[in-house]
């Protein structure tokens, strides 16, 4: 989003108007999670490990908080944990195994898939593709989008979805991972090199 705000202006109404996964579930926790506990939100404290470092600045964002209170309070990177572990010298391979909670419930497949890179984008294809079809999909791993692609490169796949009308149009995704692949697709979109309907960086 401020990629978008600072460089490419012109294309800020094309934005999601979607939170991202670590500002959902941070809302969630100190709304819904909050009452279903008996906790008021400014009692909970909200600690992202996420892999970005952007997200630090994403969870300071003043339209990410509600009555002055941010939804999430910190954010640690993936590798501020691992020093953090080995600094209290806690051995991950000697902890034995055991489930993960569920606050909130169990999450359907796109829920799950969410927070990985192009997970937001195939959980969306998947619902688009159900909703304007009636139809699942055969193929429910979209494998043209997981993961990272090539430096520079987007990650592509075009899914036949229907209009209002039931119509067959062709919809073109792109997923890209990091901030450098994000201005090079954004430059070529700005020059005209590329065109696609649905975007996930």
């Amino acid at each position: 989003v401020t990629l978008v705000e600072k460089l490419y202006p012109e294309f800020a109404p094309n934005l999601s108007t979607a939170r991202s996964p670590q500002a959902m579930n941070s809302a969630l926790i100190k709304s819904y999670f909050a009452k279903k506990i008996g906790r008021k939100p400014e009692d909970i404290v909200v600690v992202s490990i996420m892999p970005c470092t952007a997200k630090k600045h994403e969870a300071k964002r003043k339209e990410l908080s509600m009555n002055g209170l941010q939804d999430t309070d910190f954010v640690l990177t993936t590798r501020e944990l691992g020093k953090l572990l080995r600094l209290k010298r806690v051995n991950m391979a000697s902890l034995p195994p055991e489930e993960y909670d569920h606050p909130l419930g169990l999450s359907t497949g796109a829920g799950a898939i969410f927070g990985a890179t192009g997970g937001v984008m195939e959980a969306a294809a998947r619902t688009a593709y159900e909703i304007t079809t009636g139809k699942k999909l055969d193929n429910v791993v979209l494998n043209d989008l997981r993961g990272f692609g090539k430096p520079g490169m987007a990650k592509e796949m075009t899914v036949e979805l229907l209009t209002k009308e039931k119509k067959p149009i062709n919809v073109k995704l792109a997923v890209v991972h990091g901030i450098g692949n994000a201005r090079v697709l954004m430059e070529k979109i700005k020059k005209g090199e590329a065109n696609y309907h649905f975007i996930e960086i």
